[in-house]
C-alpha cells in the first residue's frame, strides 16, 4: 500500500531584524515568504552601514493567520514601492514604517547646507530692501510689503518654527551641534516649504523686474534674480532635502499628495 501524500498547508513568515542603528535591536513587520524580506534586508544593509541586518524565518503550521499576515505584507510592500523612488530607500522605508521617529542624519552635514541656503534667501531680501530704501522699487512692488522689515520678521518666524521642530531650539548657527528633535519627516517638510515660500517670492519679484528692465545696474552686476541664480539656489535646496529626507524632491518622491508642494519653474 502506498503511503498517502502529505500536503503542507503552512507558509513561511519572515522578519527583518536590525541591530546597531538604535540603542536596541528592532524588527520590521513580518512578511509572508522569503523574497520580500530578503529585498528589504539588502536595502537596509546598503543604507545603514555598520548595522547588523538579519532575516528570521518562522514556519506557520497552517493558514489560520494567513489573511492577517498578507495584509501586513501588503502594507510593507506598498511602503517599499514608495521608498524605492528615494535615493536611500532602506532608510526611507524604516521611516515610512514608523520605526524611526525622525530623520537619521548628521547635523554636521545638514546645518552647513541649511545655513548656506538661508544665506541665499537673505541675499534676495537684502537686495529688495536696499531697492526700497533707495526708492528704486517700481510702483507695483513698492505698494506691497516686499523688502520690508515686517516681511522679514514673518520669514524669521517661519524659520524659527522649522528650527524648533528640527533641532528643539529657535536659533542655530554654524559650528553648533544641535540634537535632532524627533519630528515627523512630513512635518519638517511642510515647515521647510513654508520658509522657502518667502524666498521663492523674493526671487520671482526680482526676476520679474529684471525681465521688465526695471533693475538698476548694481543689482544686475550682483547676478541675482536671473536663471543661474535660481539654479544655484536649487542646488543648495536639494542638498538640504537629501540631508533631511534622502531625496532631492520630497514633495514629488515621498508625499505627492501634499498640497503645499508646488513644482517650481524659473521664468
Amino acid at each position: 500500500m502506498k503511503r498517502p501524500i502529505s500536503i503542507d498547508s503552512g507558509y513561511i513568515k519572515s522578519t527583518v531584524r536590525v541591530a546597531g542603528l538604535l540603542a536596541q535591536p528592532f524588527d520590521l513587520p513580518p512578511v509572508v515568504g522569503r523574497s520580500l524580506a530578503s529585498t528589504i534586508a539588502d536595502l537596509v544593509k546598503a543604507d545603514c552601514v555598520g548595522t547588523q541586518v538579519s532575516v528570521i524565518e518562522q514556519r506557520q503550521p497552517d493558514q489560520s493567520s494567513l489573511t492577517e499576515d498578507l495584509a501586513v505584507s501588503d502594507r510593507v510592500q506598498q511602503q517599499l514601492v514608495l521608498s524605492l523612488k528615494a535615493t536611500q530607500p532602506g532608510m526611507i522605508l524604516l521611516q515610512g514604517l514608523g520605526l524611526l521617529a525622525g530623520p537619521v542624519l548628521d547635523t554636521a552635514v545638514l546645518l552647513p547646507a541649511l545655513l548656506a541656503e538661508r544665506d541665499h534667501h537673505d541675499t534676495w531680501w537684502t537686495t529688495l530692501n536696499e531697492l526700497r530704501q533707495g526708492r528704486e522699487l517700481p510702483a507695483l512692488e513698492a505698494s506691497t510689503t516686499l523688502g520690508t522689515a515686517a516681511e522679514r520678521e514673518r520669514y524669521y518666524q517661519a524659520q524659527q518654527a522649522f528650527n524648533l521642530a528640527a533641532f528643539g531650539g529657535r536659533y542655530v548657527a554654524l559650528g553648533d551641534s544641535p540634537a535632532l528633535a524627533h519630528a515627523e519627516p512630513q512635518v519638517l517638510f511642510d515647515l521647510l516649504e513654508a520658509e522657502r515660500e518667502f524666498a521663492v517670492i523674493w526671487w520671482s519679484r526680482l526676476n520679474a523686474m529684471r525681465c521688465r528692465g526695471e533693475l538698476p545696474e548694481w543689482v544686475i552686476s550682483n547676478r541675482v534674480g536671473h536663471g543661474p541664480d535660481w539654479d544655484r539656489w536649487e542646488v543648495e535646496a536639494r542638498q538640504v532635502n537629501v540631508a533631511l529626507f534622502g531625496v532631492t524632491d520630497p514633495g514629488t518622491s515621498l508625499w505627492p499628495e501634499n498640497q503645499r508642494h508646488q513644482v517650481r519653474r524659473r521664468v
